[in-house]
């Protein structure tokens, strides 16, 4: 997959991957909202610069540790954003901790007015083949309405 990255630093690792239109994030470490601001204002430049779809977010919380204060600024403001500016999905991959999950379900119970899809997983690899099964659906349709058009 080609990719791009667009922050690292020792707190996040942030990446585009043209692919899978997907925002990767792999957080590390103990985080501040600082933290997290910048990141989401870097990648939110990036996007509007090079003017990229961004359809899927894709948080690695696996290394992390999140305050109070970051998860109300989540949920307040950044899901929010990301929604905006065209995301289709939201996927984490996470350590299954009864706090980490905790935390998800707040996460999760405030996006569900947006109607998108918010999914949990264990490893890259399961969060990549689903946000990969949109790719491959959005491929398969734009060959049946091309063939459906020729018909």
């Amino acid at each position: 997959m080609r990719e791009i990255i667009i922050l690292n630093e020792p707190y996040a690792l942030v990446k585009y991957i043209y692919d899978l239109r997907t925002v990767s994030v792999l957080w590390k470490g103990q985080l501040t909202k600082d933290h997290y601001e910048y990141a989401f204002s870097v990648a939110n430049n990036f996007f509007d610069k090079h003017q990229l779809p961004v359809h899927t977010f894709l948080s690695d919380i696996r290394h992390c540790t999140v305050n109070q204060e970051v998860r109300n600024w989540l949920v307040s403001y950044a899901v929010l954003q990301v929604i905006k500016k065209g995301v289709k999905r939201i996927a984490v991959v996470f350590d299954g901790s009864l706090f980490k999950k905790y935390y998800l379900n707040i996460i999760l119970h405030s996006t569900r007015k947006f109607k998108i899809p918010f999914m949990f997983f264990r490893n890259d690899d399961e969060a990549l083949n689903w946000i990969q099964s949109f790719t491959n659906q959005t491929k398969e349709q734009q060959v049946s309405s091309m063939s459906e058009s020729y018909d």
